[in-house]
């Protein structure tokens, strides 16, 4: 059996990915669930899912005055399962003109797929995704 090019028909490649905006080394952590990555070094917002990374957005973050809890690529258990830290955002609301933060971690497993952390003043919730609405919901 013969194959055309350097590598047999299905065999992964890797390649190095580098911020088109700074040249920085990007990690894309969550394979190829990513719809954006942002970069490290200058905090661009780059398309994931452009071969090109095109940079979708570009900010000033305050990421050194708030750093994450976790950083990213920290890796753990959660009920038996290892995750990576794959996302960080602080999240604000306002209620009567009285402001709320909060952090929220996007955690990563390949096979078990996404769980989400959110610690506001030292508590911590660990929360997932609902497939569905509940059937059981209590009448209000």
């Amino acid at each position: 059996m013969s194959t055309s090019g350097p590598n047999p028909p299905g065999k992964p490649q890797v390649r190095s990915l580098n911020c088109p905006g700074c040249g920085a080394a990007i990690t894309l952590r969550s394979l190829s669930q990513a719809v954006t990555v942002v970069c490290d070094h200058c905090h661009s917002i780059l398309d994931a899912q452009d071969p090109r990374l095109t940079i979708l957005q570009k900010f000033k973050a305050a990421v050194d005055e708030d750093p994450p809890l976790i950083p990213l690529g920290t890796r753990g258990k959660i009920r038996g399962t290892d995750y990576e830290a794959v996302g960080f955002q602080r999240r604000t609301i306002h209620v009567d003109g009285v402001p709320y933060s909060w952090h929220e971690y996007v955690l990563f497993n390949p096979y078990k797929g996404f769980r989400y952390l959110t610690e506001y003043n030292g508590h911590w919730n660990d929360t997932s995704i609902l497939r569905s609405l509940p059937t059981n919901i209590l009448p209000g």
